[in-house]
């Protein structure tokens, strides 16, 4: 039986080793969207969420895959009781603030109602509704908003400083970091597309621009998001393409063998870089600078007070910066249009965009 390990000292199982009947209910709940099929449960999230859905559950199944009466033809599913998940959650309490384990356990909620769409597993929801009241409030934002040209200058800093580092692996995690950074200063979008941006599909060369292309799908309120990106970022997205990327791409295999397509943003293990450790990621660089930590949904806040501040004129730029396109608008080409003006204003707002 497979298994692999993380910094969290619990084993995933993969999908292949998942016990048959989960592997044919995970199948049906990723199947995709069809002309005339709606497809699989899980098939409207991105492919970023999918896998950490993935994850999720292939940790789960891990945990219980050491225990002595663990049965691979029983679907993990059986073991959402309360014996289990006590069990569990003393495990990842051991490791983790509450409120991530509560992230865990919603994730693990989303797919078990996946595979089995009649159950309704109440001790689960019973534990994430406790540890949700558990967890510790977060302290007042507004202590944490930051101009938005420190944020970019945060990312620009790593990105200067990542190749002079001891290794050719940690200047390219510092790079890749980097470029996270003053690419969500630049265009504030939010932590789930930040994390699923894929080459060619999101990310596009187009004119003498890169370009983030989000179609409503796969945008929180439904509206199609398209944006092009400073000037000044072209020169460190072509760099990270071409040379960093590579060299995250080389580690594959090693410790995970997970394909990465073409996700942008890669691990230090090869493998696509997931959301809640890109939010990591980011929280721990913004930590190291300011003694705090701002988390990616922060920066968005920062960008609107950082534009009432410096052009209250044109505050109202900030909306389809955000994402927040008019409710009583439904033609496309007009909130593409807004929102490439605004983009424009934005990057002329927040001085430091310009030319470094």
């Amino acid at each position: 039986m497979i298994v692999t390990r993380r910094k969290l000292d619990l084993p995933i199982l993969r999908l292949p080793d998942w016990p048959a009947c989960d592997q044919a209910a995970w199948q049906e709940a990723t199947r995709p969207v069809g002309w005339l099929d709606e497809g699989g449960r899980l098939s409207k999230y991105p492919a970023a969420s999918i896998r950490g859905f993935e994850s999720a559950y292939g940790r789960w199944l891990g945990f219980f895959s050491t225990k002595i009466h663990f049965d691979p033809r029983r679907s993990g599913l059986d073991n959402l009781d309360r014996e289990g998940l006590r069990a569990y959650v003393e495990r990842l309490s051991s490791k983790l603030a509450p409120i991530s384990v509560h992230g865990y356990l919603v994730s693990l909620l989303t797919v078990a109602r996946a595979l089995a769409p009649e159950g309704a597993f109440p001790c689960l929801q019973t534990v994430i509704a406790h540890l949700k009241r558990a967890a510790k409030p977060v302290s007042d934002k507004r202590s944490r908003i930051v101009p938005i040209r420190d944020l970019y200058a945060v990312g620009r800093r790593l990105m200067e400083i990542a190749p002079a580092t001891p290794t050719p692996l940690k200047g390219a995690g510092l790079y890749r970091d980097g470029l996270m950074i003053a690419l969500l200063a630049a265009r504030p979008i939010r932590i789930g597309n930040l994390s699923s941006i894929e080459i060619d599909r999101h990310l596009r060369w187009q004119g003498d621009a890169f370009w983030l292309v989000f179609p409503a799908a796969e945008v929180k309120n439904r509206r199609p998001l398209e944006f092009v990106l400073p000037a000044n970022l072209t020169k460190p997205i072509s760099e990270y393409l071409d040379f960093y990327r590579p060299r995250l791409l080389e580690r594959r295999g090693r410790h995970w063998r997970g394909c990465p397509g073409k996700a942008l943003w890669i691990s230090e293990h090869g493998t696509a870089f997931g959301r809640s450790h890109i939010r990591e990621r980011i929280c721990r660089r913004t930590r190291e600078r300011f003694g705090f930590s701002v988390n990616p949904h922060l920066f968005r806040d920062c960008a609107a007070t950082s534009i009432a501040t410096e052009d209250p004129a044109h505050v109202g730029i900030i909306m389809p910066i955000l994402g927040h396109a008019r409710a009583d608008t439904a033609e496309r080409y007009y909130n593409q249009a807004r929102s490439l003006d605004a983009a424009r204003r934005y990057q002329d707002a927040i001085g430091t965009l310009r030319g470094d």
